[in-house]
């Protein structure tokens, strides 16, 4: 099974070709881009549950703990990435079946494994390249 990188995202779902706009502040998040741009430009979109009656806050919620992620998220890709000078991100991600390629059935229905496998994975990714 392939390991990829996975950006919890809060209020927000990207849909099959939908471009979604992101600005990434926390410093988590735009190292976590700088990863996946330097790779083959490919993440998982995981959704962040509202817990104990709050919504998380929209955008990048860096600070998940896999048991907040839902099952279900989106195999995407970075389509375009801006780097500003106060340290922030802008990307411009896209579920990767928009961009034409090849992807399994389990890829395409935008379901991966328990996401907190996916969670430790991407943990264990970074600490190994660090």
């Amino acid at each position: 099974m392939e390991r990829l990188p996975v950006l919890p995202l809060g209020q927000l779902v990207v849909y099959p070709h939908v471009v979604l706009p992101l600005a990434l502040t926390d410093p988590k998040a735009v190292q976590l881009i700088d990863e996946i741009i330097q790779g083959e430009k490919r993440l998982l979109l995981g959704v962040v549950k509202s817990m104990g009656g709050m919504d998380p806050p929209e955008g990048a919620v860096m600070n998940t703990l896999p048991h907040q992620l839902y099952d279900v998220g989106t195999l995407g890709t970075i389509v375009r990435m801006l780097k500003l000078g106060d340290g922030s991100v802008r990307v411009m991600v896209q579920d990767w079946n928009a961009r034409g390629s090849r992807t399994s059935r389990r890829a395409r229905s935008g379901s991966w494994p328990s996401p907190s496998r996916c969670k430790r994975i991407c943990w264990r990714t970074r600490a190994r390249r660090r």
